[in-house]
């Protein structure tokens, strides 16, 4: 079976916009800052429950099911990604060094969670770190290129 190449833009967003979300500012909301993301494992440890009103300005929103994936070193080529799931409400906030990707209904998380997983691919993201202050960091124009069948960035 040969499957279509495609780039990840055309099949998922990219650090999408956030959704108008209407809530109180003492609702429970779900946190995951980058040191409860498993690397090894790529899983998120444990979801932290905070006030909306604590965390929703100056972090990174996600829904249900998005990939979060780290954008700075060494987090990134660390395994700093996952797949988030269990979030209160379906929504949720963390680290501002997390890239976002939300799949449309032709691909699944656990592809996209999978495909930047790869050595093959970080290696790829490695090449386009640029520097941000003291750190590096991967652009989300990289993840925009990624094709599914290698790493080409063309």
């Amino acid at each position: 079976m040969s499957w279509p190449i495609k780039k990840l833009s055309t099949v998922a967003q990219i650090n999408p916009s956030r959704t108008k979300t209407i809530r109180e500012d003492h609702t429970k909301t779900s946190f995951i800052p980058m040191e409860n993301v498993d690397g090894v494992n790529g899983i998120v440890i444990e979801a932290l429950n905070r006030p909306y009103a604590e965390v929703k300005k100056g972090y990174t929103y996600f829904e249900e099911n998005d990939v979060i994936f780290a954008k700075i070193t060494p987090c990134m080529q660390n395994g700093k990604n996952a797949i988030v799931t269990g979030l209160i409400d379906g929504i949720g906030f963390g680290s501002t060094e997390f890239h976002v990707i939300r799949c449309s209904e032709e691909v699944i998380p656990e592809w996209i969670h999978l495909f930047l997983r790869r050595q093959e691919t970080l290696d790829a993201a490695i090449k386009t770190f640029y520097c941000s202050s003291w750190t590096k960091a991967c652009a989300s124009q990289l993840l925009r290129k990624f094709r599914n069948t290698d790493t080409s960035i063309s």
